[in-house]
Protein backbone atom coordinates (compact mmCIF):
# COMPACT_ATOMS: atom_id res chain seq x y z
CA UNK A 1 0.00 0.00 0.00
CA UNK A 2 1.77 3.29 -0.94
CA UNK A 3 -0.07 5.26 0.95
CA UNK A 4 0.98 9.00 1.88
CA UNK A 5 -0.33 8.01 5.92
CA UNK A 6 1.21 4.16 6.76
CA UNK A 7 1.61 4.88 10.69
CA UNK A 8 1.85 7.49 13.41
CA UNK A 9 2.33 7.56 17.33
CA UNK A 10 1.52 10.43 19.02
CA UNK A 11 3.58 10.10 22.77
CA UNK A 12 2.23 12.00 25.42
CA UNK A 13 5.10 14.47 25.79
CA UNK A 14 4.47 15.98 22.55
CA UNK A 15 6.68 13.93 20.32
CA UNK A 16 5.03 12.38 17.37
CA UNK A 17 7.01 9.91 14.85
CA UNK A 18 5.17 9.51 11.69
CA UNK A 19 5.62 7.30 8.46
CA UNK A 20 4.96 7.66 5.22
CA UNK A 21 5.50 6.51 1.58
CA UNK A 22 6.51 9.59 -0.78
CA UNK A 23 5.35 10.38 -3.26
CA UNK A 24 2.34 8.58 -2.14
CA UNK A 25 1.54 5.69 -5.05
CA UNK A 26 4.55 5.91 -6.80
CA UNK A 27 6.22 2.93 -6.99
CA UNK A 28 9.48 4.92 -7.50
CA UNK A 29 8.90 6.31 -3.84
CA UNK A 30 10.33 6.24 -0.76
CA UNK A 31 9.40 5.63 3.49
CA UNK A 32 9.89 9.14 4.89
CA UNK A 33 10.22 8.76 8.62
CA UNK A 34 10.31 11.99 11.23
CA UNK A 35 10.16 12.37 14.57
CA UNK A 36 8.43 15.55 15.69
CA UNK A 37 9.24 17.51 18.70
CA UNK A 38 6.45 19.82 20.05
CA UNK A 39 4.08 19.50 17.03
CA UNK A 40 6.61 21.50 15.23
CA UNK A 41 6.30 20.12 11.32
CA UNK A 42 8.11 22.62 9.71
CA UNK A 43 11.44 21.53 11.93
CA UNK A 44 11.42 18.33 12.09
CA UNK A 45 13.70 16.83 14.96
CA UNK A 46 14.79 13.88 12.60
CA UNK A 47 14.33 12.57 8.67
CA UNK A 48 15.15 9.43 7.46
CA UNK A 49 14.32 7.93 3.69
CA UNK A 50 14.46 4.38 2.53
CA UNK A 51 12.90 1.82 0.49
CA UNK A 52 13.55 -1.44 1.71
CA UNK A 53 11.83 -2.77 5.24
CA UNK A 54 14.70 -3.80 6.49
CA UNK A 55 16.08 -0.43 6.90
CA UNK A 56 12.75 1.07 7.67
CA UNK A 57 12.67 -1.25 10.72
CA UNK A 58 16.45 0.21 11.69
CA UNK A 59 15.16 3.84 11.48
CA UNK A 60 11.80 2.95 13.14
CA UNK A 61 14.16 1.86 16.37
CA UNK A 62 16.43 4.67 15.73
CA UNK A 63 13.71 7.33 15.93
CA UNK A 64 11.82 5.18 19.01
CA UNK A 65 15.17 5.35 21.05
CA UNK A 66 15.09 9.28 20.16
CA UNK A 67 11.94 9.79 21.19
CA UNK A 68 12.55 7.97 24.67
CA UNK A 69 15.81 9.90 24.85
CA UNK A 70 13.74 12.69 24.60
CA UNK A 71 11.62 12.76 26.97
CA UNK A 72 14.19 11.17 29.31
CA UNK A 73 16.18 14.42 29.39
CA UNK A 74 13.15 16.18 29.43
CA UNK A 75 12.01 14.83 32.69
CA UNK A 76 15.42 14.79 34.31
Amino acid sequence: MLKEDLFQVEYSEGHIIDVGWYPFFEEDGNFKIVVISEYDWENPTYVKKCNDMETLMLYMKESVAMVNELISRKGR
